[in-house]
């Protein structure tokens, strides 16, 4: 599975800083012009003490009334309209106030003035003040100081009390202004829209900024106006907030176009406010090269209004370019942007903690962690949430939350899953208190994470469990049609049901996703919906639909190279990494070596020289190809940079990723016949993977085991490897349950071979044929290499019991199945099997059918190996030689006997090696045919050395059966002194004899020394085996020989005619060829 779509981008703060009250278009103001030096004296008899505001005078010409209470203001409005009759509220006639009196409106002396009085209620007003009290009216200016407390309210973000405050300005104003259309009303709708925003009630605020548009529009007409502009840029950061992207476009393009037509084409300071909004929309679109163009000129307006100097609005325009950037891809860029906006906001604000640093260092921390740097990012974020804590205290808080999100995301990508859990444990339950019970998208992104951190720990039922309450919330929050951030977890349950081996479930998530996606992005290239198609073909691949999993892989291919250019990126290298593993199953190794010499270029490029987990985890799949392809030097150097550059990234401890590289390597070696190292490598492979899953049954262990217990095989330890492939076995069932699966159906196959070499054939078949019904079940009825393996194995163990028609039927289907599988050229796996089936064919005395497979055996390794010496050709011309000797063609014989000695010679070298020595004890046996001693006994008596070089001057079977031939040859010479008590020579009957009663008879007569040096213990039945077992009683490795006259069996060494065959889940098997007369 890539890191590309794991983590759910939802979580990353809001790129746009908009949100806040800095960033967003200036507050409208009411007809109150100024505030006052004082509190309103009115809240101490209104009621009103736990919401006193700023009282706001009006204009001095009218009136000056600071410092008067709402009633004493009421009264002398009252006494002003009382005026116009001439008499007070309590019906006493009004008289001019004499010159001593003062005016209680404007506190000046009414000397030279004219004005009225009461003397009763002791009230004098100057005519100015009468005038200007009657047209004052005080539900207005009530109304007015409500919307202005509900401004101080939401710049304290004391939300609740600003709603509750403009609200009640709004139903002041109304029964005011009435229900029509009125630009203060308005005004106190737009300030509504923008707290109910601010409080996530997007619904709410969506309904106030319409009505405040509405209105607006009918006051200032459908001209440019500077507050029509201001509302239709508000509606578009709702609309932007509600993911209505093509609104939010819309009515931000309309309020920009308005202010450009009010302001002009300058630099003015609110265009760039609404420049700035109009990226970061486009940015949420996905038009990344539109969001650069109008932050660029944002930026550049900004910086022409503020000078160059640090200023709060230009760093937050440098912090959305830096996102920009990282949303494409050009992470040292936005590093750079990030880095200029966090200095300049320290240099604003100071090194003290303020919210808006902690935002850009989270952004900063996100863009190292896919950098990869995860130690800086973790410092990044680290002090992002110290500044945070500082700022919004210990309790729970959104930001902290998301904060400690992506503090547990960067502990999940460098491994300490633990800490990451403690992370996004504690963000879980932060967000859950802040936001409550129900569906919610912030706490459905931490459900998300939270399962891919569980995924990682291999705890794929929880990580299910997680992501599929993260889906229904999601799908809860954004109902069921086609969402973003639906299709992300979507796709992450494809991966999870996808490493739980349910790939059917898996692929129906990812295909949902994929159309999902389709529908957000449109039919164009998108990296998101590449992703997708990339991870749709590795199910593919899995499934064994290689046609399916190419076509996707390509298609991801294709899109990658088309969002990202030409140039190295990572996601183009993941997806050719995976198409060069597909090819690589398909058995293109050409492509596929192709595809990931690339992906490796391309990821050195990316990450540079130092060790890097992807590029070794491609420098593996190559040392994979290269091992395949039979190039095992090249293959170690590969997997050995791998496992280094995995050590380094992971340090010493056990590490999973670092496991599997051991094993492959441990696999290389055991192809290389290096079976100490393999075993080395396979142990601490075991070791590591058992500390990284514990002691219960794991799919991963379970492989390591079972090659574990092939090299144990291979090396003779047969014990071991039963025990290793038992134990691999158990733990499979375990994880797969007993249904049909691939992977318990390979251990059951090596299992069998095991016991076949141990001689137990019922066990061997009760084993193969398991693993042949199973094999059968999971790829289907049609031809499988896997089915064909098993076939071939079982056919041998039939062969071993005797049952030869059994044997034959089963090797005739295996054979069928092969030629179909690689097509009908020369193929390795088709010549072995034809190379069996020859042999069985002369077990059951058919040798013209013998001759006829062995010849077509013969000429298609010739094809595969080129015209060089190769010992698995060598193989098919010793057997083919055999069958020649048989049928008494015995100058053919000789000639493919001398050819096969040959070609060994040249593979093994001058030195002693028992494969050499069985052919030269055959080609003497030819010569005793042909009646030419002098070569027989020189031929004999260069096995008879060679063996006991090979077996050491212990008794030894094999040793035991050239002497006997040397016997035979010297008695035909009349060497009689070579006999033992010096004895006539037996009869050549006696010697068949011998052959078929036993060398016990012999020991009655006049024996020859060599005869009777022989062993007394050799097998008398005609028996055979495989390239490293013998029956029941005979010494590893061996094959009986004795005269051709009497029905030979011959006796050669089988494990170098080992062919290395790679199974589909990393297990290795061999095509073990079995040499029989």
């Amino acid at each position: 599975m890539q890191a590309g779509d794991l983590g759910d981008g939802d979580n990353v703060r809001d790129p746009s800083e908009t949100a806040s009250a800095t960033e967003t278009a200036p507050p409208e103001t009411s007809r109150l012009g100024r505030p006052c030096s004082a509190v309103c004296a009115c809240a101490a008899s209104d009621g009103r003490a736990a919401r006193a505001a700023p009282l706001m005078g009006i204009e001095e010409a009218k009136l000056s009334f600071e410092g008067f209470t709402v009633q004493r203001r009421q009264r002398l409005e009252e006494f002003a309209h009382r005026c116009r009759v001439g008499e007070c509220h309590l019906g006493h006639r009004l008289t001019k106030p004499t010159a001593s009196c003062i005016c209680d409106g404007c506190r000046k002396p009414l000397a030279e003035q004219h004005g009225q009085g009461c003397r009763t209620c002791d009230v004098d007003l100057c005519d100015t003040c009468i005038t200007g009290l009657s047209e004052i009216n005080i539900d207005s200016i009530q109304a007015d100081q409500m919307h202005l407390y509900g401004q101080q309210c939401l710049e304290n973000m004391q939300l609740d009390d600003a709603i509750s405050s403009l609200t009640e300005a709004l139903s002041m104003k109304r029964a005011v202004h009435g229900e029509g259309a009125h630009q203060t009303v308005a005004v106190t709708l737009r300030e509504l829209g923008v707290v109910c925003m601010k409080k996530g009630d997007l619904a709410a605020a969506k309904s106030h900024l319409t009505e405040a548009l509405s209105m607006k529009r009918a006051v200032h007409g459908e001209g440019a106006h500077q507050t029509v502009a201001l509302t239709l840029h508000e509606f578009g950061v709702v609309c932007m907030k509600k993911g209505d992207l093509p609104a939010a476009k819309s009515h931000l393009t309309e309020a920009l176009s308005m202010k450009r037509a009010v302001h002009g084409e300058g630099a003015h300071e609110t265009v760039p406010v609404t420049l700035h909004v109009l990226g970061v929309v486009c940015m949420k679109k996905g038009d990344l090269a539109e969001a650069k163009s109008h932050l660029t000129e944002a930026l550049s307006m900004k910086r022409a209004v503020h000078g160059e100097g640090a200023h709060q609005t230009v760093a937050l325009t440098l912090h959305e370019f830096g996102v920009v950037c990282m949303k494409k891809g050009d992470l040292p860029a936005a590093k750079s942007h990030l880095t200029e906006a966090l200095s300049m906001k320290r240099a604003v604000h100071g090194e003290g903690a303020h919210e808006t640093v902690p935002v850009t260092l989270h952004v900063l921390g996100v863009v190292c962690m896919k950098k990869g740097d995860l130690a800086e990012a973790k410092s990044h974020l680290t002090e992002a949430l110290s500044i945070e804590r500082a700022v919004h205290g210990e309790g729970a808080h959104q930001n902290v939350a998301l904060t400690l999100h992506e503090l547990g995301v960067v502990c999940m990508k460098k491994g300490d899953l633990a800490e990451a859990k403690s992370h996004l444990t504690e963000a879980l339950s932060m967000k859950s208190a802040v936001h409550g019970p129900g569906a919610h998208q912030t706490v459905a992104v931490t459900l998300h994470e939270f399962g891919v951190v569980c995924m990682k720990k291999g705890d794929l039922p929880a990580a299910k469990s997680h992501l599929t309450e993260a889906l229904s919330m999601k799908r809860a929050v954004h109902g069921e049609g086609a969402h973003q951030t639906v299709a992300v977890t979507l796709h992450v349950l494809g991966v999870v049901c996808m490493k739980k081996g349910d790939l059917a479930e898996a692929k129906s998530h990812l295909t949902e996703a994929l159309s999902m996606k389709r529908a957000v992005h449109g039919a164009g290239a998108h990296q998101i919906v590449a992703v997708t198609l990339h991870e749709l073909g590795v199910v593919c691949m899995k499934e064994g639909d290689l046609a399916a999993a190419k076509s996707h892989l390509t298609e991801a291919l294709s899109m990658k190279r088309a969002v990202h250019g030409a140039g190295a990126h990572q996601e183009v290298a993941l997806t050719l990494h995976e198409l060069g593993v597909v090819c690589m199953k398909e058995g293109d190794l050409a492509e596929a070596k192709s595809h990931l010499t690339e992906a490796l270029s391309m990821k050195r490029a990316v990450h540079g020289a130092g060790a890097h987990q992807e590029v070794a985890l491609t420098l593996h799949e190559l040392g994979v190809v290269c091992m395949k392809e039979g190039d095992l030097a090249e293959a170690k150097s590969h997997l050995t940079e791998a496992l280094s550059m995995k050590r380094a990234v992971h340090g010493e401890g056990a590490h999973q990723t670092v496991g599997v590289t051991l094993r492959e390597l441990g696999v290389v070696c055991m192809k290389k016949g290096d079976l100490a190292e393999a075993k080395s490598h396979l142990t601490e492979a075991l070791s590591m993977e058992r500390a990284v899953h514990g002691a219960g049954a794991h799919q991963i262990v379970a492989v390591t085991l079972h090659e574990l217990g092939v090299v144990c095989m291979k090396k003779g330890d047969l014990a071991a490897a039963k025990s290793h492939l038992t134990e691999a076995l158990s733990m499979k069932r375990a994880v797969h349950g007993a249904g049909a699966h691939q992977t318990v159906a390979l251990t059951l196959h090596e299992l069998g071979v095991v016991c076949m070499k141990e001689g137990d054939l019922a066990e061997a078949k009760s084993h193969l044929t398991e693993a042949l019904s199973m094999e059968r079940a999971v790829p289907g009825a049609g031809a499988h290499q896997i089915v064909a393996v098993t076939l071939h194995e079982l056919g041998v163990v039939c062969m071993k019991k005797g049952d030869l028609a059994a044997a034959k039927s089963h090797l005739t289907e295996a054979l069928s199945m092969e030629r179909a599988v690689p097509g009908a050229g020369a193929h390795q796996t088709v010549a072995v099997t034809l190379h069996v089936l020859g042999v069985v064919c002369m077990k059951k005395g058919d040798l013209a059918e013998a001759k006829s497979h062995l010849t077509e055996a013969l000429s298609m390794k010739r094809a595969v190996h080129g015209a060089g010496a190769h010992q698995i050709v060598a193989v098919t011309l010793h057997e083919l030689g055999v069958v020649c000797m048989k049928k008494g063609d015995l100058a053919a014989a000789k000639s493919h006997l001398t050819e096969a000695l040959s070609m060994e010679r040249a593979v093994r070298g001058a030195g002693a090696h028992q494969i050499v020595a069985v052919t030269l004890h055959e080609l003497g046996v030819v010569c005793i045919m042909n009646g030419d001693l002098p070569a027989a006994k020189s031929h004999l008596t260069e096995a008879l050395s060679m063996k006991r070089a090979v077996h050491g001057e212990g008794a030894h079977q094999e040793v035991a059966l050239t002497l006997h031939e040397l016997g035979v040859v010297c008695m035909k010479e009349g060497d009689l002194p070579a006999a033992k008590r010096g004895r006539p020579p037996i009869c050549d009957r006696d010697v068949a004899c011998a052959a078929v009663c036993g060398v016990e008879e012999l020991k009655q007569q006049p024996v020859l020394s060599h005869l009777t040096e022989a062993c007394p213990e050799r097998d008398s039945t005609e028996t055979s085996g495989s390239d490293d077992a013998s029956p029941p009683g005979r010494l590893p490795g061996s094959w009986c020989v004795v005269s051709p006259r009497a029905d030979p069996i011959w006796e050669i060494e089988g494990d170098a005619a080992d062919v290395p065959f790679s199974r589909s889940d990393g297990a290795n098997s061999s095509f073990c060829e079995f040499l029989f007369a």
